[in-house]
């Protein structure tokens, strides 16, 4: 039977595809995932390479081999993305040519080495032609010397670069030659779309079982985890805009048994929770990591009849609806200026009713002038870094103490 030759994004779609079967296990895969949701999948590679933003295959070489090694290879050149390997061999070695083109190739080996191991732990399954620390080159020759204890949580890839063997040359999927050097617009990019993988992967595996190593948990940080004890402060006014709801359905037990029948008051969920995150471009990724994580901490408990996620800079750049119970998957856009207008302006737009409360997330650095308070309680989440200034109305919250 000969085998189809797809195209290169329809390759990493069916890559996704098959990693989403195996993100539950693990929160590494949920990073990945979102770090190939954002690239570009060309061809022309003798296999596959990354410069850290984009990836190239060889078409023909992936026709030759299972779904689940292609779901593999995406997964090593996205590790190579997220864990910004070209920016670092570019800080030790420079550009790679002439002397340091060799030193560029066997830190690849390495890089590569590291990598597959961490893969095989999180997949469950090895590459069939990759390299890894115990890899024997073709005279039988050990590829890296004195690593039997080699561990990605205690060991980063320099310390296989420091025990690589000075003879060392990889094959197929560890020949050395995935990472190339992107443009100055690639950089950034690549910085870019490894930032947001770790904030929206960090998010995305709150949602998920699968809890990752030791180094995985260093890599996301406090990313993952609320940094605001905001249940005690928002209680009173989320409270407040639940509508109770009085029922005999279920009798309370504390008046039954003393022979009495007595109806139970609900409170269900709120109605509309609108969050307006602010996307400008003093919010640097790693500060719009700490919004997402309080958001996912928040839908349980509030449960929402249903969540705008309004993402905007000087205007609403992106807007998402979640339904009640529905998982919240960050899409942020933006980067431009501030204004703080265009929220309410959307909101009054667009959601005709059944507004519970907004909560807006934000450094709070911007015009407040023409800020008109709307109907609906409104609780300004001020984020570490941010303005000593306080809104000119609303609840405000800080996920640090001010600044003295």
């Amino acid at each position: 039977m000969s085998k189809t030759t797809k195209t290169p994004a329809e390759y990493l779609t069916q890559a996704i595809l098959w990693l989403q079967t195996k993100e539950k296990d693990n929160a590494l895969i949920s990073v990945l995932i979102c770090w190939l949701m954002q690239t570009r999948c060309r061809g022309g590679s003798k296999t596959a390479h990354t410069d850290g933003a984009n990836v190239w295959i060889n078409e023909s070489w992936f026709s030759s081999m299972p779904v689940q090694e292609r779901a593999f290879i995406f997964a090593h050149e996205a590790m190579h993305g997220v864990l910004r390997h070209v920016a670092q061999m570019k800080v030790l070695f420079g550009k790679p040519d002439g002397k340091s083109s060799g030193l560029w190739r066997r830190s690849n080996i390495a890089n590569d080495a590291w990598i597959n191991t961490v893969l095989e732990q999180a997949l469950g399954f090895r590459l069939s032609d990759g390299v890894y620390p115990d890899t024997k080159m073709p005279d039988g020759k050990p590829l890296f010397n004195d690593v039997g204890g080699f561990n990605p949580d205690e060991h980063d890839w320099l310390w296989l670069f420091q025990r690589i063997n000075k003879d060392a040359t990889g094959e197929g999927a560890g020949s050395g030659d995935d990472l190339i050097e992107g443009d100055e617009a690639d950089d950034i990019e690549a910085d870019l779309r490894a930032g947001r993988a770790i904030a929206q992967g960090a998010a995305r595996s709150s949602q998920q079982r699968g809890t990752g190593g030791g180094w995985l948990d260093r890599l996301l940080g406090s990313v993952s985890q609320p940094v605001q004890d905001w249940k005690s402060q928002l209680w009173d006014i989320v409270t407040s805009s639940i509508p109770a709801d009085w029922s005999m359905r279920r009798v309370n037990k504390t008046y039954a048994c003393a022979g009495g029948l007595v109806g139970t008051v609900s409170h269900p969920g709120m109605g509309v929770l609108v969050v307006a995150t602010d996307t400008s471009g003093s919010m640097t990724d790693e500060i719009l990591a700490q919004p997402v994580a309080e958001v996912n901490a928040m839908l349980p408990q509030l449960n929402p009849e249903k969540l705008y996620q309004l993402w905007v800079d000087a205007d609403v750049a992106n807007v998402q609806e979640i339904e009640q119970h529905g998982t919240f998957t960050p899409e942020p856009r933006g980067g431009g200026g501030t204004s703080f207008i265009p929220a309410f302006d959307w909101v009054r737009d667009n959601v005709a009713e059944g507004v519970g409360c907004m909560i807006y997330f934000t450094d709070g650095y911007g015009d407040w002038d023409n800020v008109e308070p709307p109907s609906y309680p409104v609780v300004w989440f001020i984020v570490a870094g941010g303005t000593d200034e306080d809104p000119p109305f609303g609840r405000v919250i800080r996920m640090m103490p001010k600044k003295r």
